[in-house]
Order: C-alpha cells, then structure tokens, then sequence
C-alpha cells in the first residue's frame, strides 16, 4: 500500500485471509526509500516490515482476496518463491507483445540476462518468499531498483527484473494458477456482477474498484 491506497473492503479481506490462514496481517503506509512507486515493492522485503517473519507473502493494495482462498503458505513449498505468471489465461499476450519483443535488450539496460519464456515474468502484485533463505536473491533486487527506481520506465520494470533474476538463478519457483492474481485490465470483463470468479482479484488502472464490492457472508459482490 505504497500509496496510501488500500479501501476498507481490501484492507477487511486482508485480515480476514491472515486469520484463516494463521499469518500476521502488517500494513505498509509509507513510502521505504526515494525511489519510483514501481520499485517500492523491492524495498519491502528486507525492510523493518519484515524483520521476525520467515515467510512473507507480499500483496499490492489494489487487491481482493475472496473468502475461501486456500492459503499460498500451504500451496508453496518451503523454500520456494511464489508468483502468478504476468501472461494469464483470460488476457492473452497483447497488453505486453511488445515488451517482450525486446527481451533481451531490456535485459541489458539491467545489466540482466533475460528469461527465457514469456510465462517466467511474473507479476509483482503477489509474491511469497523466505526473507532469509532469499536475501541474496532479494538484495540484488533492491541494488538494480536503486540504480534506476529514481525515474519512470516504461513498461513493468521492478517485476521484469525480478523475473530475470529467478529466471537465472537456483531458486525454484512455485507458479500459482493466475486466479490467486486476476488482474483486471484487458479487453474481457473480469469483474463482472456476482460472485468473485477467482480467488484474489487485482484491480489495476482505472478498473481499481474494490469499494464498489459489498460483503456478504464474505462473499465479495458487485454493489
């Protein structure tokens, strides 16, 4: 919630997740550090936030978690990275063909070496990790974030660098199915009226309506 934007519904579904699946909800309201908003996310891994836990799973705010989510501590294996494949099923390849055109040489700008799959870049909304068994991992990160998070980019830098990082490294990744992050751009209508249609939705852009939902024996609907 780097921006201050996390709506009462969002913030309710939170907590209402943290206390089936055992976990401790913790709420970031500031910005970690003089750097774009896209990289902001770097810095919360190994900051105070996250001192004590050895776990973390890491939410953007502009999400809804529905009420009988199964927990991604329990679906990821101890010791894995979890992420949601930024290429899902219901929004096909157009938003980012040509990013992914041009792997390799935004790879370069990073110093990176680029993926080698198009379903390896993740999408930064959610991720789940061992702040200590990945801190190598992570701090690397936070470096490339500092070296440019000071002005915008084009595209979803924070997450692609991330993504060339695993992609090159021996930590094994963990690909949640993309309805633990729907997001909610594209030409499909992924929030229509009704009950929530997967289990955490992410409202992006212009589509961030969490506060339009009400709860109701918390099922999420469209008010």
């Amino acid at each position: 919630n780097i921006r201050n934007y996390l709506p009462a519904r969002a913030r309710e579904s939170f907590k209402h997740a943290a206390t089936r699946w055992g976990v401790e909800f913790v709420e970031i309201t500031k910005p970690l550090g003089a750097m774009h908003h896209f990289w902001q996310k770097a810095l919360v891994p190994l900051s105070k936030h996250t001192e004590g836990f050895e776990r973390v799973l890491q939410m953007d705010g502009d999400m809804l978690i529905r009420s009988d989510c199964p927990s991604p501590f329990d679906l990821v294996p101890e010791g894995w990275v979890g992420a949601v494949s930024r290429l899902q099923g219901h929004s096909g390849r157009s938003m980012f063909q040509n990013w992914f055109r041009n792997v390799a040489g935004h790879a370069e700008r990073f110093g990176l070496v680029p993926y080698s799959s198009e379903d390896q870049h993740l999408n930064g909304g959610l991720l789940l990790y061992n702040r200590e068994i990945h801190r190598e991992l992570l701090a690397k990160w936070v470096e490339i974030g500092r070296g440019v998070g000071w002005k915008t980019i084009t595209g979803v830098p924070e997450q692609f660098a991330l993504s060339c990082l695993l992609a090159n490294s021996d930590v094994r990744v963990y690909w949640l199915h993309w309805t633990f992050n729907v997001l909610g751009i594209g030409r499909v209508p992924l929030f229509p009226p009704g009950p929530m249609r997967a289990f955490i939705y992410h409202f992006n852009g212009r589509r961030r309506r969490p506060l339009a939902y009400v709860m109701e024996d918390y099922q999420w609907k469209i008010s």
